[in-house]
């Protein structure tokens, strides 16, 4: 891992392995990020997974949680105070949300019997939005948000699959994407596109999302994939160069 300083331009490699590509969570206040390093998967794809925690200003790395046996393990997002850090882990029973503070792993709710993804924390630290799959039903790719404080989960009602998430500032009610999601293109020319949110700016105006389009026929097809800053009037074009991603907005000292 690699922390550049986007002001100065200065750079710094945290002595520690992290997984390529690996889910990364960081603190709100920023001086704080943690990563996942996995050793080797067994015959049946499980691992053994380490929570690094890395502080920004010294560069020093910890590992704050293990867990054994599992398919992934991911970071989730931080409590609004920096003192505790949300991780999903899942595995052959299912994926679980973990409270890793203080040196201490505490299980914090059930997710779901099988396996999720694209996990997000919203800004105030009450709910993990998140999407369930659900292989083999009508909709493979549904979205649901659990309420920390009681564990309780809601769906959000939609007509095809939700794939990705985002949290508008203050809202309580998260931004599911794809093709049943509640951001949508609009215009004829769209037909059959999609969206997938990846992050809200920090006024609620701005939303960085990979638009993906769609071939005609019987059964579409994905035909090509851009990143774009998105408002309500207007789209622009980042690139369309596969793997691309858009890590966050950069606040403006001035």
């Amino acid at each position: 891992m690699t922390l550049l300083g986007l002001a100065g331009g200065a750079s710094a490699v945290v002595p520690a392995e992290f997984d390529y590509l690996s889910t990364l969570a960081w603190s709100q206040d920023g001086w704080t990020v943690a990563g996942v390093r996995s050793g080797p998967p067994d015959s049946s794809g499980r691992v053994a997974a380490d929570i690094v925690e890395v502080d920004v200003r010294t560069g020093a790395a910890a590992t704050v949680a293990s867990f054994d046996g599992v398919f992934e393990a991911a970071p989730a997002g931080y409590s609004p105070g920096g003192d505790r850090l949300y991780v999903v882990t899942v595995s052959q029973t299912g994926s679980t949300l973990w409270a890793v503070q203080d040196g201490t792993v505490e299980k914090a709710g059930v997710l779901s019997a099988g396996r999720t993804r694209d996990w997000a924390l919203s800004p105030d630290g009450a709910r993990l939005a998140y999407i369930d799959i659900r292989a083999g039903s009508d909709r493979a790719y549904i979205g649901r948000t659990m309420l920390l404080a009681t564990g309780a989960i809601s769906e959000q009602p939609a007509p095809a699959d939700q794939i990705g998430v985002a949290w508008t500032p203050g809202s309580e009610v998260p931004d599911f994407g794809g093709p049943g999601g509640s951001v949508q293109l609009t215009g004829a020319e769209e037909e059959g596109a999609y969206v997938v949110p990846v992050r809200w700016s920090p006024d609620g105006t701005v939303l960085a999302a990979r638009v993906f389009a769609a071939e005609g026929g019987s059964e579409r097809q994905i035909a090509g994939e851009t990143l774009e800053l998105t408002t309500a009037e207007s789209r622009l074009f980042l690139t369309d160069r596969p793997g691309a991603w858009a890590f966050g907005f950069v606040i403006d000292a001035e």
